[in-house]
C-alpha cells in the first residue's frame, strides 16, 4: 500500500511539473523556432512599443514615453532578450520615443542602426529637445541613424519589411512611419499615429490590402482608422496601444469602425501586452492579463420630468470599455417609458425606475419622478379702463406654447401673445392655455373712462387768450388740437389764442374719448359799448369810437371784459 502511494505521489510530480513548465518549454521552442516569428505589442501605458523577433534577429519600432522605456526594458529582460538589432522611430513624438534614451542606454549598441524617417524632427519643444538628446546618444556611441522613405525594404531573418509611408510633405503625426511586416503569408500594418490624411494617400496610390494584424493608429483616435480606410484592411486582429489618458482614446468611433469590419479589437490598457505569433500553420493572439478587470455602471441617481416631457438618461463605465454596451429599461413604463438608448418619456405621474444595464450583466438604477404640468400667469386678476390696454405673461413647465383667449370679445379682445385692450365696462374672464392641456382663468374688470369740460363753449377777443378747463379719469394726458388755426391755436395745456374773427371748435382728447369745445373769436371793432344808464361813459376795447355803438347794462359790459375809453367821456 506504501509503495503504491510512493508511485502515486511520483506520478503526480511529473504531471505538476510538467503542466508549471510546459508553457515555459514550449515558448522555448516557439522562440528557437525558425519558422515562428513573435511581434509583442509591449504595454506601456498611453503610447506604442513593438516588439517584433524571427531566426534570432529582432527590431523594437517605437519605445513609449521615458516610463514607458524602463517597461520596455522590464519585459524584454523578462522575454531574455540581450541585444537589438534594429530601432524604428516612426515619429518624434514623446509617447514613441521617450523612452528611447534609456533603450540605447541599457543595450549600449543597436546592429543595424536606427530607422527613422527622411522628414523626421520634433513637432513641439519637448520633443525637440528629446529627440536632439537622442541624435547626440546616437552620435557619441557610433550607432547609425538610417532615414528611410516610401518604398524602402529591410529584413529581419525571414521578416519582409516595407516602409509604406516615410516621405510626405505632411508633418506631425501624418509623417509617421507606416510599416508593412509580412511573413510565411501572414500580414502585420504598423501605423505609428497616422492621420486620415495618410490613411487617404496610401488608398489612393492602392498601397493598402488585406492585413492579419493592424496596430491601430493614434491609440483609436477619431482622426484615424476611418471607415474607408479599414474597409480595404479589413484586419481580423486589432491591437491598439493605450493607457490612461485625458483624450478620450480609444473612441467609441473607432471601436464601432473596427467591430464593423469583423475585426477582433485587443488593447493594452485592458488585456496588458498582447503577443502575436506566427508560424507555418497558424496565428495565434495571446494577451497578459486572463480576465479584465469587472466593469461597473454608473448613472444619475434620480431625475425628475413633467407629462410628456422627454429626457436622456446618461450612464457611463466605469473603466470606460467601447466594447462593452449599455441598455435601458423602465420598471413601469405607464410611468415613465425608455427607449434602449435612454431617452425616457413622462406617461403618468409617479415614480419609477429606469435600469441602466450594461452587456456584462453589471445594473444601475435611477429613481424617474414625473410631474404634472405647471402652467402660471403673471396677473391673477387685472382690472382697467376702456381704451387701455395691459399685457399678461404665462410660463409652463415643461416649456410649452402657451395661447390666451376672451371670454367676451366686446368687453375685451386679447392677442395670443397676450396684449390685452378693454372695449366696454364689464367684467368677463382671461383664459391662459398650454399646449400641454393646462388652462388657467383669469377675472377681467373694466372700468368706463371719463372726461370732462368745465365749459362745452366760449368767446375769446381776437389777440387774447384762454384756458380750456377739462379732467379725466383715470388721469392721463389730455390732448388739444385746433380744427382751424388760422380762428384759434391751442397748445399742449389747452390755453386757447384768439387769431381771426370767426367760429372754431377745439378737440379734447383722453382715455379713447373725443370732446368738442365750440370758440368764438371776435374782432377789436365789434366791441365798443354805451351804458344805457350812464350815457356818458363808453365801455370799449378799441381806441376809436363806433358810429352806430351797440347799447348794454354796466354790469354786462364789465363781465364781458370791455374797458372804459376816456376819450368818449363827455
Amino acid at each position: 500500500m506504501k509503495f503504491k502511494n510512493k508511485i502515486l505521489c511520483v506520478v503526480l510530480t511529473i504531471v505538476i511539473s510538467f503542466s508549471v513548465f510546459a508553457p515555459f518549454v514550449f515558448a522555448e521552442r516557439l522562440s528557437g523556432n525558425n519558422n515562428s516569428m513573435k511581434a509583442h505589442f509591449i504595454d506601456v501605458g498611453q503610447g506604442d512599443s513593438i516588439f517584433i523577433e524571427n531566426n534570432s534577429e529582432n527590431m523594437l519600432v517605437d519605445t513609449g514615453n521615458s516610463p514607458g522605456g524602463d517597461k520596455v526594458i522590464s519585459y524584454l529582460n523578462k522575454i531574455n532578450v540581450s541585444k537589438l538589432d534594429r530601432l524604428v522611430i516612426t515619429h518624434p513624438d514623446i509617447d514613441h520615443m521617450g523612452g528611447a534614451i534609456k533603450i540605447v542606454e541599457h543595450f549600449g549598441n543597436i546592429k543595424h542602426g536606427v530607422f527613422i524617417s527622411s522628414v523626421m524632427e520634433g513637432e513641439n519643444a519637448e520633443a525637440k529637445v528629446a529627440y536632439g538628446k537622442l541624435m547626440k546618444l546616437l552620435e557619441d556611441k557610433n550607432i547609425d541613424v538610417i532615414k528611410v522613405k516610401t518604398g524602402d525594404t529591410f529584413d529581419i531573418g525571414d521578416i519582409k519589411n516595407k516602409v509604406l509611408y516615410g516621405e510626405t510633405d505632411l508633418a506631425g503625426n501624418d509623417a509617421s512611419l507606416v510599416l508593412d511586416v509580412s511573413f510565411l503569408g501572414r500580414n502585420l500594418l504598423l501605423t505609428g499615429d497616422m492621420t486620415g490624411s495618410a490613411e487617404n494617400i496610401l488608398l489612393n496610390e492602392n498601397l493598402i490590402k488585406h492585413y492579419d494584424v493592424l496596430k491601430v493608429a493614434h491609440h483609436g483616435a477619431k482622426t484615424s482608422s476611418s471607415m474607408p480606410f479599414l474597409s480595404k484592411v479589413k484586419p481580423t486582429y486589432s491591437i491598439i496601444g493605450v493607457g490612461k489618458n485625458s483624450y478620450g482614446h480609444p473612441t467609441k468611433e473607432t471601436i464601432n469602425n473596427l467591430t464593423k469590419v469583423g475585426s477582433k479589437v485587443y488593447r493594452t490598457d485592458r488585456d496588458g501586452s498582447i503577443t502575436v505569433t506566427i508560424d507555418d500553420k497558424r496565428i495565434n493572439v495571446t494577451k497578459e492579463k486572463a480576465t479584465c478587470p469587472s466593469t461597473s455602471v454608473s448613472v444619475t441617481p434620480s431625475s425628475s420630468m413633467y407629462l410628456s416631457e422627454k429626457k436622456t438618461i446618461k450612464a457611463g463605465l466605469t473603466p470606460d470599455y467601447s466594447t462593452d454596451k449599455i441598455t435601458f429599461s423602465s420598471s413601469n413604463s405607464k410611468i415613465a417609458a425608455v427607449t434602449s438608448s435612454g431617452v425616457v418619456t413622462g406617461k403618468k405621474v409617479g415614480k419609477c425606475y429606469v435600469y441602466a444595464k450594461s452587456t456584462s450583466g453589471k445594473v444601475a438604477k435611477c429613481l424617474v419622478t414625473v410631474k404634472a404640468p405647471i402652467l402660471s400667469v403673471s396677473k391673477k386678476k387685472i382690472s382697467l379702463y376702456t381704451s387701455f390696454s395691459t399685457n399678461i405673461k404665462g410660463s409652463a413647465k415643461p416649456s410649452s406654447y402657451i395661447k390666451f383667449k376672451s371670454y367676451n370679445n366686446k368687453i375685451v379682445t386679447v392677442s395670443s401673445k397676450g396684449t390685452i385692450k378693454a372695449k366696454k365696462a364689464g367684467k368677463t374672464h382671461i383664459l391662459a392655455y398650454s399646449s400641454l392641456g393646462r388652462k388657467v382663468k383669469v377675472p377681467v374688470t373694466v372700468k368706463q373712462s371719463k372726461l370732462k369740460l368745465s365749459k362745452k363753449s366760449g368767446k375769446i377777443i381776437s389777440g387774447k387768450k384762454v384756458k380750456i378747463k377739462a379732467k379725466c379719469s383715470p388721469k392721463n394726458k389730455i390732448k388739444f388740437v385746433s380744427s382751424n388755426k388760422k380762428i384759434a391755436t391751442v397748445n399742449s395745456k389747452g390755453v386757447v389764442t384768439g387769431k381771426k374773427a370767426g367760429t372754431t371748435t377745439i378737440k379734447v382728447k383722453a382715455n379713447g374719448i373725443t370732446l368738442k369745445y365750440k370758440i368764438k373769436v371776435l374782432s377789436k371793432s365789434h366791441l365798443k359799448v354805451y351804458i344805457s344808464n350812464r350815457k356818458s361813459t363808453c365801455y370799449h376795447y378799441s381806441k376809436t369810437c363806433l358810429k352806430s355803438p351797440k347799447k348794454t347794462t354796466l354790469g354786462k359790459a364789465k363781465k364781458a371784459g370791455y374797458l372804459p375809453c376816456k376819450r368818449c367821456v363827455k
